[in-house]
């Protein structure tokens, strides 16, 4: 379900879809352009296209659930028109949701964050407790696939006073419905552009749209958000142990190769010293030898004559 303003880049984001391994695919998009948007086609790839038009521009929150209103698959995904999905994305979330017990009504995975020129800025790769959505959302748009049939069941939709975070609200109803299953991986991509300068997108009014998720929720902080709070935490708890487990077996391996390091430097300085001993005590015993004694006048008498040679030889100088 891709709410489109008719971007350059939403041929990328269908073309991301289209690459798309998973068989049964159907594409809605919805026009919040109004006049204007540009002609989609029919197809994306092998999938089918349903273009939703309007004449008039639409909210964030009205097309999506325009959007919501005309989707038929068991599954559903939200798309922005600049985003992309990599080709097992949808396969590998479609999977997990049909292979998780029925009380589940999303799956989710991770999905990296990249500016403009493809260059990776950061990732969004949490394996948390849902409860953690009452601190903050952790969940990018696309990295979700939900169930149709739990979301229609009880008349979630996208509250469509809300500017931003039309996302974090919608998933934290969902967390009200049923559980959440986390699949490994970076399958997909978010683009963050030069866009920030963008009223929407300053700080106060960021503030200003978490303000608005906060009240709205509120009332169920005394019980599930205390207890995601606490969780949370202990999450961070366990986070640093295990930082400072790995900084400790860190150092540890280090004094473990300096030992090592160390015991090779010794066993061969004690080789040295052995192969030492063994030729001083070879020298000794040439020295003591019955040969070496009775040769000793014939040597002092060749030492006498380098002598008398030398001498000599100063002589005729």
């Amino acid at each position: 379900m891709i709410r489109s303003m008719g971007r350059a880049t939403l041929q990328r984001t269908l073309d991301s879809v289209a690459r798309q391994t998973w068989s049964h695919i159907e594409v809605i998009i919805v026009n919040a352009l109004g006049q204007g948007h540009p002609d989609v086609g029919d197809h994306c790839g092998r999938y089918p296209i349903r273009f939703i038009n309007n004449d008039h521009p639409l909210s964030r929150g009205q097309a999506a659930n325009q959007a919501l209103a005309h989707a038929q698959g068991d599954g559903l995904m939200f798309l922005d028109d600049d985003d992309v999905i990599l080709p097992q994305h949808v396969t590998k979330l479609a999977k997990a949701l049909h292979q998780s017990p029925t009380t589940t009504v999303l799956a989710y995975t991770g999905v990296l964050a990249v500016d403009e020129d493809g260059r990776v800025i950061t990732s969004f790769e949490y394996n948390v407790p849902k409860g953690r959505l009452f601190i903050s959302n952790y969940l990018p748009i696309h990295a979700v696939l939900f169930k149709q049939q739990l979301v229609k069941q009880h008349q979630c939709s996208i509250d469509e006073s809300l500017d931003i975070y039309e996302d974090w609200d919608f998933w934290l109803q969902l967390s009200e419905i049923g559980e959440f299953v986390y699949v490994p991986g970076l399958s997909a991509q978010y683009l963050i552009s030069d866009d920030e300068a963008h009223p929407v997108h300053t700080p106060e009014h960021i503030q200003k749209a978490a303000d608005q998720i906060y009240q709205k929720w509120k009332p169920r902080w005394h019980t599930q958000g205390l207890s995601a709070l606490r969780e949370y935490l202990h999450e961070l708890e366990s986070l640093k142990l295990t930082v400072n487990d790995t900084e400790l077996q860190r150092h540890l391996n280090k004094i473990a190769e300096l030992e090592g390091a160390l015991s090779a430097c010794h066993e061969k300085l004690v080789a040295q010293e052995i192969s030492l001993a063994d030729e001083q005590h070879r020298l000794a015993s040439l020295m003591n030898s019955w040969s070496w004694k009775i040769t000793a006048p014939l040597r002092y008498i060749m030492m006498t004559l380098r002598k008398l040679s030398t001498l000599f030889s100063d002589h005729h100088r």
